[in-house]
């Protein structure tokens, strides 16, 4: 098999893309071969057959996750059936290409992880496939979230003439807390007729209502956001969510009220790296433009995240109320020392340090305070 990595900001022509592919630790458009798939390539298959692969498929990784003492995970058809859409897609497409789907789809809304992963057959040996994932690291981290606790089993079966292949797998790796999402989680796989490709979402404005509505109404309704991909959803510390098919989100918390995130920009995809609202918390603005950057600040607990981004040093995280943000603007801030080139991140020597545009660090530890070097 070939590899489908790239970097992720292989996917910045839409910023939906970048924020899922950042979720996946994966990347888009690795093209397999310069060939397409016509219709008559599609190998079609039994009920029973799909049944008993996707079984097979689903054993072997959770026998991989129990290497590792991790739970094992469950299938879900739903799920499957956006994933078999998917892997048809790109089968016919001729490459990879990782699309909004797993995400975004109204039919996978409710989940608190998401990942997806892809990989080719070309013998019928559904061994390849988790070989893959496990030989490639973001891959295989997703196999091995142990947030994971649900996925759905893609199939596109192909005869291996027009194109090399044999079968593609599209895997959505999901979790979703009891209650959520699907509901329709099993460990044995029975036949059944296959979901098949998820229609996309129609307009449903009851589905927009209460603060997160009155936001999305006051900033530009549909046109600005798009359409509601499913109703909102709870999240920790009391907090609501709703996806919009634009490629945004709506959060609303109580200490900040309702702000959004715009997904595969730069901000929206380090929000997404660092699991959102599970680790930053909720947003406390909406992206705005501040001394020549874009800026969006998160808080959790007290605790505030402020992400910086600017091009020449792409999206940096800070503690918004820490020691170092503070040294940084009590020395002039982004006017003398520039915008952080570096995350604030604690080195392996213990001290926290974060690099500026003029080439000045700052350092911070409990014992000594802030330094410069």
């Amino acid at each position: 098999m070939k590899s489908l990595l790239k970097t992720a900001r292989a996917v910045r022509p839409t910023r939906r893309q970048a924020a899922i592919l950042t979720l996946s630790g994966l990347a888009a458009g690795s093209a397999m071969t310069s060939a397409s798939a016509a219709a008559s390539d599609i190998r079609r298959v039994s009920h029973d057959r799909l049944a008993a692969d996707q079984q097979t498929l689903l054993d072997l990784i959770n026998a991989y996750r129990a290497q590792y003492g991790l739970a094992p995970v469950k299938h879900s058809a739903t799920v499957a059936g956006v994933m078999e859409g998917e892997a048809i897609r790109q089968f016919k497409a001729g490459y990879f290409s990782h699309g909004t789907e797993f995400i975004y789809n109204a039919k996978v809304q409710g989940y608190s992880f998401v990942r997806e992963v892809i990989a080719l057959s070309y013998n019928d040996d559904l061994n390849q496939l988790l070989n893959f994932w496990k030989s490639s690291p973001p891959h295989r981290a997703a196999i091995l979230s142990p947030y994971a606790n649900v996925i759905g089993i893609g199939f596109c079966y192909g005869y291996g003439s027009s194109l090399p292949w044999r079968v593609l797998g599209n895997v959505g790796i999901y979790r979703y807390e009891s209650g959520r999402g699907p509901n329709d989680y099993v460990s044995t796989i029975t036949a059944t007729e296959p979901v098949g490709p998820v229609p996309e979402p129609t307009e449903d404005s009851s589905l927009v209502k209460g603060v997160i509505g009155q936001y999305y109404y006051q900033h530009g309704g549909e046109g600005a956001f798009g359409q509601p991909l499913g109703e909102q959803f709870g999240s920790v510390g009391g907090g609501l969510i709703q996806n919009f098919s634009k490629h945004q989100t709506i959060y609303w918390s109580p200490q900040y009220g309702a702000q959004h995130v715009y997904w595969p920009g730069a901000i929206g995809n380090k929000f997404a790296r660092n699991r959102y609202e599970f680790n930053w918390g909720y947003p406390m603005n909406s992206e705005y433009s501040y001394m020549g950057s874009m800026r969006q600040d998160f808080a959790r607990g007290g605790y505030v995240t402020s992400v910086y981004w600017t091009p020449r040093t792409g999206a940096r995280a800070i503690a918004g109320r820490g020691a170092i943000s503070r040294r940084w603007y009590a020395m002039g801030g982004p006017s003398v020392l520039g915008f952080p080139v570096t995350d604030e991140t604690r080195w392996a020597d213990g001290v926290v340090r974060v690099t500026f545009e003029s080439g000045t660090t700052i350092n911070w530890t409990w014992r000594s305070g802030t330094w410069v070097s």
